[in-house]
C-alpha cells in the first residue's frame, strides 16, 4: 500500500515539475524573444529622407522629344511574384505588436504575390501558407484594409513610376510600405515607427 502510495505522489511530483518547467520556458520566450533580436533601428529622418528619394526618383520624367512626342508608357506591374529573400521581418512585426507565435508563423511562411489591373484599379493578392489578403485600389483614392495587428486602418496607394508607395494610418502606429518593380523583381520596404523591414519577390510570371 505504501509503495502504491509513493509511486502516486512521485508521478504527481513529476507532472507537476514539468508543468512548471513548460511555463518557465514560454515565461522566458515571451520577456527575451525582443532582447535576443536585436532590432535594425533607423532614424525619423531616414525614413524621411527614403520617402521624400523615392518621390522624387519615382516622379521624374524623361525629357519629352518636342517633335516626336510620345506618351510616356505606364509601368507594367501585373504579374505573379515569389518570396525569394526577407530581411529585418520578424522585428518589423514586433514593432508593429504581432505576438511571438504569429510572428513565427508569418516569417517561416512561403508568399506569393499576385498583381491584376481592371480598368485604373490593381489587386494585389497575396497568398501564403500563413494565409491570403487582397487589396483593391486606384491611384491616391484612400481604402479600408485589415493589417496583421488586427487594426482596420485607412491605407492609400500612390503609383509613382515603377514604385507603390502605401501608407496604412488608424489607432496604432502609420505604416509605410514602398514596393519598388523591376522586370525582374519587386522590393518590399516596410516600415513601422524606427524599425524597417526589406523582402524580396521575384517575378515568376
Amino acid at each position: 500500500m505504501a509503495s502504491s502510495k509513493l509511486k502516486t505522489f512521485s508521478f504527481i511530483l513529476y507532472g507537476v515539475v514539468t508543468f512548471l518547467l513548460l511555463c518557465a520556458v514560454l515565461i522566458l520566450i515571451f520577456k527575451d524573444d525582443k532582447s535576443n533580436c536585436p532590432k535594425q533601428k533607423i532614424s525619423s529622418a531616414e525614413i524621411s529622407n527614403l520617402l521624400n528619394d523615392t518621390l522624387s526618383t519615382a516622379s521624374s520624367e524623361p525629357a519629352v522629344n518636342n517633335k516626336n512626342p510620345e506618351p510616356i508608357k505606364e509601368y507594367n506591374f501585373v504579374g505573379e511574384y515569389e518570396l525569394v529573400s526577407s530581411d529585418n521581418f520578424d522585428e518589423f512585426l514586433s514593432e508593429l505588436g504581432i505576438g511571438y507565435f504569429t510572428r513565427l508563423a508569418a516569417t517561416a511562411a512561403s508568399s506569393r504575390y499576385f498583381i491584376t489591373k481592371d480598368g485604373d484599379s490593381y489587386t494585389l493578392k497575396t497568398v501564403s501558407t500563413f494565409g491570403n489578403s487582397a487589396i483593391t485600389f486606384k491611384d491616391g483614392v484612400p481604402f479600408d484594409e485589415d493589417r496583421l495587428d488586427g487594426q482596420t486602418v485607412k491605407s492609400t496607394m500612390q503609383i509613382k513610376g515603377n514604385k507603390w508607395i502605401q501608407k496604412q494610418e488608424g489607432e496604432g502606429p502609420d505604416v509605410h510600405i514602398i514596393r519598388e518593380f523591376s522586370p525582374e523583381q519587386v522590393k518590399v520596404t516596410s516600415i513601422v515607427n524606427d524599425v524597417a523591414s526589406v523582402r524580396i519577390y521575384k517575378k515568376i510570371a
